[in-house]
């Protein structure tokens, strides 16, 4: 039933509308980390890229993420962007993510275009596809609890004041 009522709801503009005019006015939903949630996909998207990043890393930028979707001013979607090694890192969290080809194996394969322009395209299709309000790169090592505040403010600029049923 669940799944139903959210094919519904991303199928129909008039039911996206009485949603969105049902959130409180003026400050964005709570949303929990890595929501499915049938109202999520109402959220602005912000994709992270997290290209030769170690496993250990990405799984405290995925926790770090996750925090930052709790905070006021902060509701987005979260979409990842990786090569295919710490991949297994995002497995335990309902983030999609994009696995691309890593440069060491781009190399081997020979396909006759650099990878750094694989690269580009790829992360341009998923900002296309998903109309993500921006990309972040998750650096090396990942963000600790000290800089949450000023992701947080990135983040809140990428999303240019986006409120939720507004």
């Amino acid at each position: 039933m669940r799944r139903q009522v959210a094919r519904l709801l991303r199928r129909s503009t008039v039911l996206q509308r009485l949603v969105g005019r049902a959130a409180p006015p003026g400050r964005p939903p709570a949303f929990p980390a890595g929501t499915t949630d049938p109202a999520g996909a109402l959220l602005p998207v912000v994709v992270f890229v997290a290209l030769g990043v170690p496993t250990d890393a990405l799984t405290a930028a995925a926790a770090t993420i996750g925090r930052l979707q709790h905070r006021d001013g902060v509701a987005f979607r979260a979409f990842f962007v990786c090569d295919g090694a710490p991949f297994p890192a995002l497995r335990g969290t309902s983030y999609p993510c994009e696995v691309l080809v890593s440069a060491g194996d781009w190399e081997r394969l020979d396909l006759g275009e650099p990878w750094d322009v694989y690269v580009a395209a790829r992360i341009s299709a998923v900002r296309s596809t998903y109309r993500a309000c921006g990309v972040l790169p998750v650096p090396v090592p990942a963000w600790s609890a000290d800089s949450e505040p000023a992701v947080a403010a990135v983040l809140r600029s990428m999303l240019g004041g986006f409120r939720a049923g507004a």
